[in-house]
Order: C-alpha cells, then sequence, then structure tokens
C-alpha cells in the first residue's frame, strides 16, 4: 500500500528587504563569475539568490512575490536586510533594478 505524507509549510515573513539583482557575468561576480555559488551550487534564474547569512542561513527557502528562492549565494554588497535574485543575463539583471519587497521564509518544503 502506497504511503501519502502529508507537508506542513509554514510562511513567516522577514519583513521588508531591498531586492536587486545579478547574474553570473565578470561584472557582478567578478573573480568569481564562474556560475557557482557560495554554497557550491550553479546559480540558476528563478531559484539562486543571495543573501547575507547572518540575516538568512545559506540553504533557506524564501518567497518574494510568490517566488520561492533557495538562500544559496553571498555578495560583498549584501549585507543586512537586501536579497540579490539571479538573472541568467547582465540585461535581465539591470532591468530589474531595486526594489522595496516583503520576504517570507518557508519551512516544511524542498524546492
Amino acid at each position: 500500500k502506497d504511503e501519502v505524507y502529508e507537508v506542513t509549510q509554514t510562511k513567516t515573513s522577514l519583513g521588508e528587504f531591498v531586492i536587486t539583482a545579478y547574474c553570473p557575468c565578470e561584472r557582478c561576480c567578478g573573480e568569481w563569475a564562474d556560475g557557482l555559488t557560495a554554497s557550491g551550487t550553479i546559480a540558476n534564474e528563478g531559484t539562486t539568490c543571495a543573501v547575507d547569512p547572518t540575516v538568512i542561513p545559506l540553504g533557506t527557502i524564501i518567497e518574494i512575490d510568490g517566488v520561492k528562492y533557495v538562500a544559496e549565494d553571498v555578495g560583498g554588497a549584501i549585507k543586512g536586510n537586501k536579497v540579490d535574485i539571479c538573472f541568467n543575463d547582465h540585461r535581465s539583471a539591470l532591468q530589474y533594478g531595486v526594489k522595496l519587497k516583503e520576504v517570507f521564509v518557508i519551512q516544511g518544503e524542498a524546492l
């Protein structure tokens, strides 16, 4: 008999954060422009974000505007209540700009 597991998900607001964007190019990442994140994963648009790990620990799933991201990266300019979301190309990252958005921590779910 198949077993069914129910996952209980909780969503907790961390408040408003400054949201910026980056891509894995040399202009955004400097000498670390190899596509690898601080946690060793490949940076992916729609999944990867950079955080201050003293505010949001690496590996945490967060939600911004209904999109779930994994805190997989860090950055020199990412301090305090700031999240940098990953795009695949520099133009898209620039077009995103800077926004003020509510950030939620998602618990009880894996991406």
